[in-house]
């Protein structure tokens, strides 16, 4: 397999509307971060190397190479540093929901499994390296040959894996998911500001403990630990600015001085900004 890129968005020729992405983790990069979120696509995770922490429908869960894990349309779900150690390889694949419902009509009252026996994973992983190994190599035909195995993913799924959705109270589900999405927006939008769980509770009209009690629950972060990882996230890109001084950073994303900026960001990526930025320096020299 060819050494590849940080993030590779794989791009076909649309044939199935598709996503594939690969990761592969460079030798000075960071631990990727993704933020809690959630798409209508359904979405396959196959970790090939190194450990990571999944969390989906608030619930944590320690992944080490060679497990799957599928995300259901609408889930809200993330990811982050293992303290077992990096994530170094992956593939996920974001399939078109509306196109999976067209050939399987029931789909809105069902759901995929989100967990797979020995003998399921064994088959998800040989194609989902089908897929990348397709795209990645010079051989003919390989925007078809990509679309076949993922047809054969998706076959696979309808057959093997899908059941029938439990019965919630969806009226109460909704409307906690309603406020968590308009907070992660709010939070998108002024991660710089000074913002408390009393800033959010406001804004959504609610009470301050139950919001946070629902932060929690959909999320599975706490407020205080979503609103630092933004920050950090948000922070990578300025640090690689030769103009900008940590001191600067820090204050531009949100923290309140630079202490507790160094703190977070050596609590999540094992490094402080200052060794950050002269890795990425040597990185441009070579």
């Amino acid at each position: 397999m060819k050494e590849e890129g940080r993030l590779q968005n794989v791009e076909h020729d649309g044939i199935i509307p598709v996503k594939v992405y690969y990761f592969k983790k460079e030798e000075r990069s960071l631990a990727k971060i993704v933020m809690p979120h959630w798409h209508r696509d359904i979405e396959l995770d196959y970790l090939v190397k190194g450990n990571t922490v999944m969390i989906s429908h608030g619930v944590r869960r320690e992944m080490e190479a060679g497990e799957l894990i599928l995300i259901n349309s609408g889930c809200i779900h993330s990811s982050f540093r293992s303290r077992k150690g990096n994530e170094e390889e992956s593939i996920a694949l974001l399939i078109d929901y509306d196109y999976m419902k067209k050939y399987f009509g029931e789909l809105d009252q069902c759901c995929f499994y989100e967990d797979f026996t020995g003998k399921q994973r064994e088959f998800l992983q040989e194609k989902m390296w089908d897929v990348v190994e397709a795209y990645l190599s010079e051989q003919p035909f390989k925007e078809l040959k990509m679309t076949k195995y993922i047809l054969e993913i998706m076959i696979y799924l309808f057959e093997n894996c899908v059941e029938k959705m439990e019965c919630h109270d969806t009226a109460v589900e909704n409307k906690r998911m309603r406020n968590i999405s308009r907070a992660i927006e709010y939070i998108d939008q002024n991660y710089w500001q000074n913002i408390s769980l009393k800033t959010m509770a406001d804004y959504l009209g609610i009470d301050e403990a139950y919001f946070s009690r629902c932060f929690k629950k959909v999320t599975g972060e706490c407020f205080k630990d979503y609103l630092q990882q933004k920050r950090l996230n948000m922070s990578l890109e300025e640090l690689v600015k030769p103009e900008k001084t940590v001191t600067e950073v820090a204050y531009k994303n949100g923290f309140p001085n630079l202490k507790s900026y160094i703190t977070a960001f050596k609590r999540y990526y094992s490094v402080t900004p200052k060794q950050y930025m002269q890795q990425q320096m040597g990185k441009d020299k070579n």
